[in-house]
């Protein structure tokens, strides 16, 4: 995001200030600035903020020798023995990176810089740099190496000279010649150019991630007022930490939303799914515990239903094959006409099929229980008839039991 004013602060009635659009420049209250900005019909702009020098102390502290980074708590701790004030009152910014346990610190008060903040943007203006300003020549000394790019050549300007390298293998013959200059390991660089695309770009990104300290200027940032006295300025942008301008992001993930109600929509039909299942396995169980309670009061505990096809019918019909409830009422009556027929029988085993209405049964009577067991299969086939059932049967002895195999079906009633 480019710098639209660059601001120089004294106090609130005592300003400077530099349009890069068109290098117009102002004095004057904050009220005159104001009136400028509604001049040009400037809602919102961004800005450089420069803030006195004796507003800021430089401070050299003793750190760990093989530190590379410092945390906010421990920069804290190592300048606390270096200033009067409330450590935690004191914005701290380091100028450049550890060296040798040493590192160079600049200190300012936190408060008088969150409240010179919080009034520009009141009136619409982002402060996205703040720097410490410079008076005088002292600006001349602050950048080691000035390299101006204009479009496939580089201008090398180092104490007092010049060299023009062009920018294909600008970075290998960078790292020999600094080397044969001795420049430190955070040397500050300054990049101008004209484009803030292309080899610009592409120098301040390598020399960034080699470890030296880049300020990079784009022409339309630029003009000849920043070159002169009154705009030079600390080359390290104090707005870190706490104080780092926000970037509000205009566009979202569109995937994120999408995953949410995914994800939700996961969890309904897998919560569905579940609490259906669970009731028809209740259901299943329920039908199965009634059914051979019924069986268990007619025949007692000599035989039981066979539970492996009576759950699958059941099964079947829950699925929808069959009606369920149907299928009970039907089996059930059954069994108490069958009781009543033959209650001296014992049943070996008994199946229904609610669809066809018919029931398949085996009774067994044993040769010690009665005189005439095919009297009384003969005596139930009547019974059975009587109660609206058409009735086949066959019967046979078996060593000392006689056995017959029923198939009765309900006949239609008009």
């Amino acid at each position: 995001m480019s710098i639209q004013l660059i601001l120089s602060w004294k106090s609130a009635s005592e300003l400077e200030w530099l349009w890069t659009s068109d290098s117009e420049t102002g004095k004057g209250p904050l009220e005159q600035l104001i009136s400028e900005q509604k001049r040009k019909n400037l809602s919102a702009l961004t800005c450089r903020l420069l803030l006195p020098e004796v507003w800021f102390s430089h401070i050299d502290i003793d750190v760990p020798a093989k530190a590379r980074r410092l945390t906010g708590e421990t920069l804290k701790f190592a300048c606390e023995d270096y200033l009067a004030d409330d450590i935690d009152n004191v914005h701290l910014v380091l100028t450049g990176k550890p060296a040798n346990g040493k590192a160079s610190v600049l200190a300012t008060n936190a408060e008088q810089l969150r409240e010179i903040l919080n009034t520009l943007k009141a009136q619409g203006i982002a402060v996205l740099q703040a720097y410490s300003r410079i008076p005088g020549e002292a600006g001349s000394q602050i950048t080691d190496v000035h390299l101006e790019v204009q479009q496939q050549t580089v201008t090398v300007k180092h104490g007092g000279k010049q060299l023009q390298v062009h920018v294909s293998g600008f970075s290998q013959w960078f790292d020999l010649w600094s080397e044969q200059q001795a420049l430190p390991e955070d040397a500050t660089v300054l990049i101008t150019s004209d484009d803030s695309e292309g080899p610009a770009k592409m120098l301040a990104n390598e020399l960034q991630v080699t470890g030296y300290q880049v300020q990079w200027l784009v022409e339309d940032e630029k003009s000849e007022a920043l070159d002169a006295d009154a705009f030079q300025h600390h080359p390290v942008n104090i707005l870190q930490g706490a104080f780092s301008p926000t970037v509000r992001k205009t566009e979202r993930k569109a995937w994120l939303p999408l995953a949410i109600a995914a994800a939700a929509a996961t969890v309904v039909w897998l919560s569905y799914n579940v609490a259906v299942n669970m009731q028809l396995n209740s259901q299943i169980e329920q039908t199965w515990q009634a059914n051979e309670s019924v069986f268990l009061q007619v025949f007692g505990q000599n035989k039981r239903i066979q539970r492996p096809l009576m759950v699958r019918e059941m099964r079947a019909a829950a699925a929808g094959n069959i009606s369920a409830d149907g299928a009970v009422l039907s089996s059930l009556q059954f069994l108490n006409d069958l009781t009543d027929a033959a209650s001296e029988i014992e049943m070996e085993d008994f199946r229904f099929n609610l669809q066809r209405k018919e029931a398949l049964f085996t009774l067994v009577i044993s040769a010690q229980g009665s005189a005439d067991a095919y009297s009384l299969f003969e005596q139930l086939n009547t019974r059975l008839k009587s109660k609206g059932y058409e009735v086949e049967y066959s019967a046979n002895q078996d060593n000392d039991r006689f056995r017959a195999r029923f198939k009765a079906v309900l006949e239609e009633t008009v």
